[in-house]
């Protein structure tokens, strides 16, 4: 099937294709989150926003309106937390690493790996293994006395069958 363009474009309303213009816009260009809106951005009340706003343009609008906010809100995000940088950060932007730092992590792996480790030294024993040692020590026991008794057991060759 062929993908005709106009159509595609005949389809997205004047008012998304502003939008879709706004988006990359702000995707290309490093705009940073002004100081007083960073707070309000970053509080869950701010994140509820967004998210109501994801949800709604997947519901209403175009798919690529859609898709281009949600890069734009993950953006806003980011940027939004630069601003607060002496204030802790949010968790998703605390631990994702940046690209430098995950471009050391996959040196430091690659150099760990080429590198040969000496034998480890003798380790003391932990306490549950002295425990051990000292509960149940293998070999050290006295021999099991059998009792004598007046029955036996009474086996069939059941060849691997079920006995029911």
């Amino acid at each position: 099937m062929k993908l005709n363009l106009r159509n595609v474009f005949k389809s997205i309303s004047m008012a998304e294709i502003v939008a879709i213009v706004v988006f990359i816009i702000y995707i290309v260009v490093p705009i940073s989150t002004p100081a007083f809106l960073a707070p309000y951005v970053e509080s869950p009340l701010g994140m509820i926003v967004i998210f109501c706003i994801i949800v709604s343009l997947f519901l209403f609008t175009h798919p690529v309106v859609a898709i281009l906010y949600l890069l734009v809100a993950y953006l806003l995000l980011r940027r939004s937390a630069a601003q607060l940088a002496p204030i802790p950060q949010s968790a998703y932007v605390q631990f994702t690493p940046t690209l430098d730092e995950h471009a050391a992590e996959i040196k430091q792996e690659e150099h760990q790996k080429d590198y040969v480790h000496p034998l480890p030294a003798e380790q003391p024993l932990t306490l549950e293994e002295d425990i051990v040692n000292k509960m149940a020590p293998i070999g050290k026991s006295e021999m099991p006395v059998f009792t004598p008794v007046s029955f036996k057991p009474v086996s069939a060759n059941m060849n691997g069958a079920s006995p029911i």
